[in-house]
């Protein structure tokens, strides 16, 4: 999970908020509660936050990622969709509410279910940075706090999925990282300055390819930055580059 920015509220939904909170509220009062409006009336009275002018620049600015667990659809995830942070059961004032929509994929979804945020808060991306309450353990993430214990629990963000991909990932950055070994002792093996600058281009590419993994808009793009920064070949690389 890594810190969000939210876009700028689309036009749409500031055109239409007023309208659709009011058909809902008319209907939670009518039936006497959000769960006791007919199923078919329920959908029609909520769908608008569906919108693809709601969904593409929510998902747009998450770089098509699910906002907790990082996936993308065609790697290891499933499809994403507009979640509600205060559940729309439990809070329906906020169903149209821009600040209360994350991009999450359905599994995530599922996952959190209609967990009241507001009674237990779990980290929200946009408002919290993940850093503060997250942190690695091997493929797992571990808690530093209270709210990142949570959030993992209530999102399971150490769900057997997402452990197969970060330990493929961490076998992938760990390849690359003994090339970058290999390159630093070719390096001072050298003799002369032509062929130490030879060795440090080497390691100039190897160290972009494995920075490429912490990019935002790459999958589990916060468990390879904590792996990667603490990783000793790499910061020697850096630092051999940075002289």
């Amino acid at each position: 999970m890594i810190k969000l920015s939210r876009p700028d509220k689309p036009q749409f939904l500031t055109d239409n908020e007023a309208t659709w909170n009011v058909a809902l509220t008319a209907a939670v009062e009518q039936f006497g509660g959000y769960k006791d409006i007919p199923k078919a009336q329920k959908e029609s009275l909520t769908k608008h936050y569906r919108h693809d002018n709601i969904k593409l620049p929510l998902f747009a600015a998450a770089h098509d990622k699910c906002a907790y667990c990082e996936c993308k659809p065609a790697q290891g995830g499933s499809y994403i969709q507009v979640e509600h942070f205060y559940p729309k059961s439990l809070y329906p004032e906020h169903c149209f509410d821009w600040h209360n929509f994350l991009p999450v994929c359905a599994r995530c979804n599922l996952a959190k279910s209609n967990f009241d945020t507001k009674l237990t808060p779990i980290i929200n991306p946009y408002e919290d940075t993940p850093k503060e309450y997250l942190r690695v353990s091997l493929a797992k993430l571990k808690p530093l706090n209270d709210k990142g214990r949570v959030t993992i629990q209530e999102v399971n963000l150490n769900a057997d999925r997402l452990i197969k991909i970060r330990t493929e990932l961490m076998t992938d950055i760990q390849i690359l990282t003994e090339d970058i070994a290999e390159q630093i002792t070719e390096y001072h093996e050298e003799q002369t300055p032509t062929k130490q600058n030879r060795k440090k281009l080497k390691l100039a590419d190897l160290v972009e390819r494995v920075e490429d993994f912490k990019q935002p808009q790459e999958i589990q793009s916060f468990f390879c930055e904590q792996i990667i920064q603490d990783d000793d070949d790499y910061l020697a690389a850096k630092a051999i580059l940075a002289a």
